[in-house]
């Protein structure tokens, strides 16, 4: 298996994961106390971050 294609079916994946978290939140109540969308918030956040910090160091940058 290639560099690129291994990237490319990695990103397959988390795109695919990323459709079924959408489709989870789409069921969730819209009411801000809601426990499950508080806890699906903070997941929602703590992958943005990571994405984030992966995303610095493949540009070799710092993430702080």
């Amino acid at each position: 298996m290639t560099a690129r294609s291994l990237r490319n079916s990695l990103l397959g994946y988390k795109a695919s994961a990323d459709d079924e978290l959408l489709t989870a939140l789409q069921a969730l109540d819209v009411d801000p106390t809601c426990e499950a969308q508080h806890s699906a918030v903070r997941v929602l956040d703590h992958a943005h971050r990571v994405a984030r910090i992966f995303a610095a160091n493949l540009q070799r940058r710092p993430h702080g």
